[in-house]
């Protein structure tokens, strides 16, 4: 059974109570700045393994990983812990992990070139995590027009009309 450091407080004719960890919590942060520096590194290597895969029946030298939750499995720790909350405990450690994505971002768009990932699921990766967007076609019209001879009024009554 655990025991619990339990904390009440008195707030507007209610008790709050607030509890912390586990005491005698024997597993506190572990993530310290050398361990998540040796973890990125573990990931950043990771993101250089090739396989060799079939497309069409023929074999396609492709990256192996192009996905930060097939990194964060093969390094056994949860997807949040690189992106989200080493990111928030070490700052220091946020060029490091900006290459890590930017790797991933890279494979992925060249696994979906050869075609070791389907094409949706490529797109869908890439939108959902690195921000891709697709591009909005923007139609324009340009109509040239000598404004040296128009006064403003006839000037501003163009602008108008577009």
């Amino acid at each position: 059974m655990q025991l619990y450091k339990v904390n009440y407080y008195w707030n507007y004719n209610s008790y709050i109570c607030i509890m912390a960890a586990p005491i005698g919590n024997k597993n506190p942060q572990i993530w310290t700045l050398e361990k998540s520096n040796e973890l990125l590194d573990k990931a950043i290597a990771l993101t250089d393994v090739m396989e060799t895969v079939i497309v069409d029946k023929l074999p396609v030298e492709a990256y192996k990983y192009d996905f930060i939750g097939e990194i964060a499995r093969e390094l056994d720790v949860y997807r949040d812990l690189i992106p989200r909350d080493i990111k928030k405990h070490h700052p220091e450690l946020t060029e490091k992990i900006n290459k890590l994505i930017n790797r991933l971002e890279a494979n992925c768009y060249s696994n979906t070139k050869k075609g070791k990932i389907n094409t949706a699921v490529g797109i869908v990766n890439l939108k959902s995590n690195h921000g891709w967007t697709d591009r909005q076609q923007i139609e324009q019209h340009q109509t040239n027009i000598d404004l040296s001879n128009l006064s403003t009024d006839e000037i501003k009554a163009l602008l108008k009309d577009e």
